[in-house]
């Protein structure tokens, strides 16, 4: 009882200060919404932090993958099949160091890389490669639809992050034995690609939509979720002058649709 009587009385006289003082106690809604926005402030402020101390280290870690895969390559004939794994290897090691690379100068206050002309339906094929293997082991059926002329003006290495990212959840949306339909296409007025990953997995419920944008926000508890893909894969985006849309039903699936200024609709 003298516990909550402490409380009380230290709650009265924090009222009686701000009265004296002019000004009004805020509400305990307005205290709530100012704490989460200087936590959300915090975690941000710690993600850049925590980027800029560990870039050395994984960049070692990506010299030593990107060092063994060159050694192999040396040691494989052109005519093996595993070449190609290798090669593959190789080149997401080197993404690997030019993804972490931007993140360090956009941890800086940089503007991030060079835009260059991306042919998003070349890319999407150059994605559902790496994340086929996945796929093929978890029996889910992978439907291609090709468009012409889905050029935009972007960073190649970071939009592949972004439907990298889109595609892997879509896997782990389904779990096994479901479909992943991947489709690009200019909008009617040419001024637009339009890029749909949609999945027949679990949906995300109604409650979770408006959320799945935050940062650290995971749906998948204790499975592995960052709650970082869906956040950067926005900003990146937001960043190409595009956005992206969603829609779900719980039990059926989910549809992300990454909509991006097509190159000869002046976008960029």
């Amino acid at each position: 009882m003298s516990g909550n009587a402490d409380r009380q009385a230290a709650a009265e006289k924090a009222m009686q200060v701000a009265s004296a003082s002019g000004q009004a106690a805020a509400p305990p809604e307005a205290r709530l919404a100012q704490s989460v926005t200087g936590m959300d402030t915090a975690r941000m402020a710690q993600l850049g932090l925590l980027t800029s101390e560990f870039a050395h280290e994984i960049s070692n870690i990506i010299a030593t993958i990107n060092g063994y895969a060159t050694m192999l390559l040396q040691d494989t004939p052109a005519a093996d099949p595993r070449r190609g794994h290798l090669e593959i290897v190789q080149s997401e090691a080197r993404r690997a160091r030019r993804a972490l690379d931007t993140m360090t100068q956009l941890a800086r206050g940089g503007k991030g890389t060079v835009r260059v002309p991306v042919d998003i339906d070349r890319l999407l094929d150059d994605v559902l490669a790496l994340v086929s293997p996945e796929a093929d082991a978890c029996r889910i059926e992978v439907k291609r639809a090709r468009g012409e002329g889905c050029r935009v003006l972007g960073c190649e290495d970071e939009l592949k992050q972004v439907f990298h990212n889109l595609l892997v959840n879509a896997v782990h949306a389904i779990g096994a034995g479901g479909t992943i339909s991947v489709a690009a296409e200019l909008s009617g007025d040419g001024t637009q690609v339009l890029a749909r990953v949609a999945d027949t997995g679990c949906g995300i419920p109604a409650g979770e939509l408006d959320r799945i944008f935050e940062a650290f926000h995971t749906t998948r508890g204790q499975s592995g979720g960052t709650g970082l893909g869906l956040f950067v894969s926005r900003d990146i985006v937001l960043r190409h002058g595009g956005e992206v849309l969603v829609q779900s039903t719980p039990g059926k699936g989910t549809a992300f649709t990454v909509v991006l200024p097509a190159e000869s609709g002046g976008g960029g």
